[in-house]
């Protein structure tokens, strides 16, 4: 998408897309300014390569709760919960070339920042 809506009610109907998508199972991201957004679901695991520096945040979306593992970040997760009510899951920086998250249970919608000219 080259933009998620000038009004937040519109940025939010597109991240409702991507869950749609997601449980037809398809691969969808948002794009725009050096942000990255998409959804994952329980069992699947998304690479992040050549991200190093590159900031990512996790939140549950739909559900109350996901249990997420992350690899090749500054706070690594092994099988860890975030809820929604509690952000934990905000701005942890990509500290090698190849990092990846997993989801263990629930819906995780994720977000990649890098203010690069090639996100």
């Amino acid at each position: 998408m080259e933009h998620w809506g000038e009004r937040f009610e519109h940025s939010y109907a597109n991240l409702c897309v991507l869950q749609f998508l997601a449980r037809e199972g398809c691969r969808a991201v948002m794009a725009e300014k050096g942000t990255r957004v998409f959804l994952l679901q329980a069992g699947e695991t998304q690479p992040l390569l050549q991200m190093c520096g590159a900031m990512f945040s996790a939140f549950p979306f739909g559900c109350p709760s996901c249990t997420v593992s992350y690899t090749g970040m500054q706070y690594p997760l092994k099988e860890y919960p975030l809820r929604s009510d509690f952000p934990l899951g905000v701005s942890n920086r990509i500290v090698t070339e190849t990092a990846s998250v997993t989801v263990h249970t629930g819906e995780m919608l994720g977000v990649l920042y890098q203010p690069r000219a090639d996100l």
